[in-house]
């Protein structure tokens, strides 16, 4: 049974997927977690989040809703290149969210919760829409994806990407490969304040905020320095998990936009591309 099967064994980046040249981040979430451009594992900052070994969604962190539960590791200066062009995703299995459930976001302070807050922030609201926030000159902005966005308690790839030279319609989010809406957005380059680090569960991973977050069962996260192309959008959001290859012991994740009860073996789904290739090795 799956449930008998520990996940442990080796993770690379693989470096024949199209978006191998962009990644600046990408968070391998479980009791085996890493992030995979820095190499370094990730931390947590509250009692209530926790790396589970192997659920039905997979190995995964758990984090909760107005606890601002996450894990958090220092980032590659890449990320603080980044100035028109971003792309977020969030691979996970949302149960419920604060006002501001911060799904992948990195804030503007180290040592206050002060404005603009965010540098930027991919989050999930009660109301079930996505948000994107992003600071430009040391003011925030805001923008929702619409309503139906998130879905709870399956496991979905949500993913936003921010083009800020393109304000009529520089911002877009998808679910599973889809487009669910465009928006106009605010000009100008991100403004990263602090260089903070990211957090994954929360808008701060300093401890200066702790009414916000999401309960949730996240399995990856990755940042991506450009916007993508439609067919790019329909790629990762199918399956995400293919910027990833394994061998010997498997990590399982589960399929998308199914209940959490179906897994997927990532060694099989990298068996069947004979070019995944090894590279920014994880031992675990």
């Amino acid at each position: 049974m799956l449930s008998k099967i520990k996940p442990n064994g080796t993770v690379y980046l693989n470096t024949q997927h199209w978006a191998y040249p962009s990644i600046v981040y990408c968070a391998v979430l479980g009791p085996w977690n890493r992030e995979m451009i820095t190499g370094n594992r990730l931390l947590l900052n509250t009692a209530n989040a926790n790396w589970l070994g192997l659920t039905n969604s997979g190995t995964a962190l758990e984090t909760l809703a107005n606890d601002d539960s996450c894990a958090y590791v220092e980032a590659h200066q890449s990320i603080y290149d980044i100035k028109t062009e971003i792309t977020i995703l969030y691979y996970g299995n949302i149960s419920s969210s604060a006002s501001f459930g911060g799904l992948l976001s990195i804030p503007a302070k180290k040592s206050s919760w002060s404005t603009p807050y965010m540098s930027i922030a991919f989050d999930s609201r009660s109301s079930l829409v996505g948000r994107l926030m992003y600071a430009v000159a040391g003011s925030l902005n805001s923008f929702d994806s619409g309503a139906g966005f998130v879905e709870l308690n399956k496991l979905h790839c949500y993913v936003v990407d921010l083009d800020t030279k393109n304000t009529s319609s520089g911002l877009r989010f998808f679910k599973n490969g889809v487009l669910h809406n465009a928006r106009t957005c605010s000009s100008g380059d991100i403004d990263w304040q602090d260089k903070a680090r990211p957090g994954i569960g929360s808008n701060d991973n300093y401890g200066n905020k702790t009414t916000e977050g999401v309960t949730a069962k996240a399995n990856l996260a990755i940042i991506i320095n450009r916007k993508l192309t439609l067919q790019e959008h329909s790629d990762i959001g199918i399956n995400p998990i293919a910027v990833l290859s394994a061998r010997e012991s498997p990590v399982y994740f589960g399929a998308v936009g199914v209940a959490a009860n179906v897994t997927m073996d990532m060694w099989h789904v990298a068996q069947q591309n004979p070019t995944l290739q090894k590279t920014n090795v994880i031992d675990y």
